[in-house]
Parts: structure tokens; sequence; C-alpha cells
């Protein structure tokens, strides 16, 4: 058998090739559809190759949704044999394909949501594969894609819940791949509430046993003490305005405690 390296470098380019119309096209598709069941380790590797011909040059011909579902005819004949490298960069075209299709101008919503779907499986499969061979960049960056697809997803069905929360670990984290982003947000929202509170204390709304005890440093004290106290008490005594601004920065507290466990999750699940 010729190594897989050939049908990659030689095999493929010759398959390309011979792509020049839609009858060659079509000749070229029944080829591999009909070697499609050979167990034999080389006819798994010319139907790969033969797809991953046909997905190119579909993608080549702005039919998107087509090539992308050859791409994931390609990937599963490279797996099948093992060749996960190569099979998860013919997922990862897949999902790029379908995501390409989903966002054309003009797209049905049934259609966007069936093509968005198909790219979230296909950069799901693409990580595996990457995780499988020990690969945890590329891995990392597979996740990233499957994330934002499942994001476009979830606001293409209209689930603002999942939308939003996926939103949120894109914004503060890339979806738990950066711990730097998160500690950024972090501070951004402790100047906001320092600054925040300094003006409730130029206007009166906070109350006496706050008030009392105010100094240069207080507004940069309480949104760190209620974050990491989880208690808005130390507002009970304030205007209704100041009680609600000090509930929310318990409420983001708990938002930020939660991503921050995801991301942890997601670094010991890589490991």
């Amino acid at each position: 058998m010729a190594t897989p390296d050939y049908y990659k470098r030689q095999y493929f380019p010759n398959q390309r090739a011979q792509i020049v119309s839609e009858e060659t096209l079509n000749e070229m598709i029944k080829f591999a559809d009909d070697n499609y069941s050979k167990d034999d380790t080389s006819s798994r590797f010319e139907v790969a190759y033969s797809y991953y011909a046909i997905a190119d040059y579909l993608e080549a011909a702005g039919a998107f949704q087509r090539a992308s579902k050859y791409y994931h005819f390609a990937a599963h004949q490279l797996r099948s044999v093992e060749n996960f490298k190569n099979a998860a960069g013919a997922y990862f075209a897949g999902g790029r394909a379908a995501e390409v299709a989903a966002l054309a101008k003009g797209e049905p919503a049934n259609r966007r949501i069936e093509n968005l779907d198909w790219a979230v499986r296909s950069y799901a499969r693409a990580k595996t594969c990457f995780e499988d061979i020990g690969d945890a960049e590329e891995a990392s960056e597979a996740y990233v894609a499957e994330q934002d697809a499942r994001r476009k997803l979830a606001k293409a069905r209209g689930n603002r819940s999942s939308w939003l929360a996926l939103e949120l670990l894109r914004v503060t984290t890339k979806y738990g791949q950066k711990w730097g982003r998160l500690l950024i947000t972090m501070a951004g929202f402790s100047a906001l509430y320092a600054s925040t509170y300094e003006t409730l204390h130029r206007l009166h709304q906070l109350g006496p046993g706050i008030e009392g005890h105010w100094n240069a440093l207080s507004a940069i004290y309480y949104p760190l003490a209620v974050a990491l106290s989880l208690d808005a008490g130390a507002f009970s005594d304030s205007t209704i305005v100041a009680q609600w601004i000090g509930l929310s920065n318990v409420v983001l507290a708990w938002m930020f405690l939660g991503i921050a466990g995801a991301l942890v999750a997601r670094r010991v699940k890589e490991r």
C-alpha cells in the first residue's frame, strides 16, 4: 500500500485535477460512493481523498453546503484508518463550509439552523480527533470554533438564554481559554462599581453605617468586599437605588464565580 502522505500529496491533487465539469464531478462522486464500503486501507484512502477533491471543487464553486457534506465523508474515511490529523482537518473544513453556507445572505431560517447544527458537529469531531493525537493547540482552536457555532445556532433558534450564556463566555474568557481576559473583565467591573459607589456617596445615597466610615479607599473596598462575601447586607440602610446596585454587585460576583469554575473545569478536562 502507498504511504498516507502519497494519498494527500499526489493522489488528491490528481483527483482534484480530474474534476472540471458537472459531468466529471458526478463521475467522481459515483466512484467514491461505489467504493465507500470497501474495507481495505488503500480503498479507504482513495475514497477519502476523492471526497476531499469533490468538497474542494464544490467549495471553490460556492456550493458550501454540499462541500461541507463531502468534507464530512472524507473525514469519516480518514478516521476509519486512524489518520486522525487529516480527519480533523477535513472535519474542520466541513464546519467552516457549513458556517459560510449558514451565514449566506437570504438563507432561509430552517436552512441556516441546519447548516449551523452541522457546523457544530463537524467542529466537535475535529476537536476529538485533535485530542486523540494530543494536539492541544489545534483541539483548542476547534473547541472555540465549535462554541462560536453553538452561539450562532442558539441565536438562529431564538434561544436567548443559551446565546447570552455563550456570549458571556466568549467575551470574558474566550470560552474558557483565556484567564487574562477574565481578569481584565473583572477589573473593569470592579472599576465601574468603584465609580458608582463613589457617586452614590457624593449624592448621599449610602446609609449612615457606610457614610460614617467613608474614606478615600472606600470606593475600591466595597466592590471587592461585596464580591468576596457575596453579601449586599452592608447596604441594608441605604436608599433603594443603592441596595439594588449592591445586589447587582453580588449577582455579577456569582456570575464570575461560575465562569471561573467553567474555565477551571475546561482546563482540567484538557489535561
